[in-house]
């Protein structure tokens, strides 16, 4: 559970402890989260053009997307 614009800790699915925020950027929700090494990382969520959820995740100089359809 967050609030949106309030700083947190969080536990990552590998096991790593971060200071998170997360804040709505008018139609995306952008989770950034900083490790105690300095690493960043960042999630944006949103509905692309398509109507198909989609999330941009960049750690350092490396970038994925994910794209989720509706089932019929």
């Amino acid at each position: 559970e967050f609030q949106p614009d309030v700083e947190f800790e969080e536990t990552t699915m590998d096991g790593r402890e971060v200071k998170a925020i997360v804040r709505i950027k008018g139609n995306k929700m952008e989770h950034t989260m900083k490790g105690k090494d300095g690493k960043e990382c960042v999630v944006v969520r949103y509905v692309n053009d398509q109507g198909q959820q989609q999330i941009d995740l960049t750690c350092g100089s490396t970038t994925a997307h994910r794209w989720f359809k509706r089932a019929d």
